[in-house]
């Protein structure tokens, strides 16, 4: 099965002689779920896209530091792109500004959440998603501003927390996103928020953040993510 990686954003500039962009990032966690896949990475915040929609089986939407709502030519590419997919049914997944990206362009809003930034390692409540029974929430890394705060018709919650009350959806049978990046080790996510933090990210946030940080390579539930992604694209192909 073919999966196309739609990089929307890339590492920041002062992390990259010490971390894999995204789209390679994305493409190990995929590999973590125990599937056989190819990958092919399209730089699609460089408005490099697929030639057409059935160049890949199935696609998955990167992190980026845009937002969701900006008015940039790649922005709108993108949308109409998803919606193409979402025509035939080509399944999908995003993740962060994905999540976002899917949810308004089949109808939902997004905007700067009033609740701040979320950074750090956050625990989101499982609400209802088929095959997923063994846990009653996942804990994972996050780092966002933005949330979906209008669902778009033909999808629902599956994930939640007081933070994120949207922090995960299924749409029909062919997509599925997250508002946390299970692709994200520890070891990102601290330089990340060590990058940020008193610029973007208040101080005190991520200060907070960083203390409550996991030891290990990854979020408790990074794995189990992997997993889930790759199930999803290998079952809705």
């Amino acid at each position: 099965m073919r999966i196309g990686i739609l990089q929307a954003g890339h590492v920041p500039p002062e992390l990259a002689a010490s971390h894999d962009d995204y789209g390679i990032m994305i493409q190990r966690m995929i590999a973590r779920g125990g599937r056989e896949f190819s990958f092919t990475i399209f730089p699609v915040v460089d408005d490099r896209f697929p030639s057409a929609i059935d160049e890949c089986d199935g696609y998955v939407i990167s992190g980026s530091r845009f937002g969701a709502y900006e008015d940039h030519p790649w922005i709108r590419r993108l949308e109409q792109f998803i919606r193409d997919c979402f025509t035939v049914s080509l399944p999908m997944v995003g993740i962060c500004f994905g999540h976002q990206i899917m949810a308004k362009a089949l109808g939902g809003r997004v905007e700067k959440a009033a609740a701040g930034w979320g950074v750090g390692t956050h625990e989101h409540r499982l609400l209802s998603a088929p095959g997923w029974h063994d846990r009653p929430s996942i804990e994972i890394n996050v780092m966002h501003q933005d949330q979906v705060v209008e669902l778009p018709p033909d999808s629902r919650v599956i994930a939640s927390s007081s933070f994120c009350p949207v922090a995960a959806l299924e749409f029909a049978d062919n997509g599925l996103s997250f508002q946390g990046h299970p692709e994200f080790d520890n070891g990102y996510e601290r330089a990340l928020i060590e990058a940020r933090r008193g610029g973007v990210v208040p101080e005190a946030v991520a200060d907070t953040a960083l203390a409550k940080l996991p030891g290990g390579d990854l979020a408790r539930d990074a794995d189990t993510l992997s997993r889930w992604i790759a199930d999803f694209l290998h079952a809705a192909h």
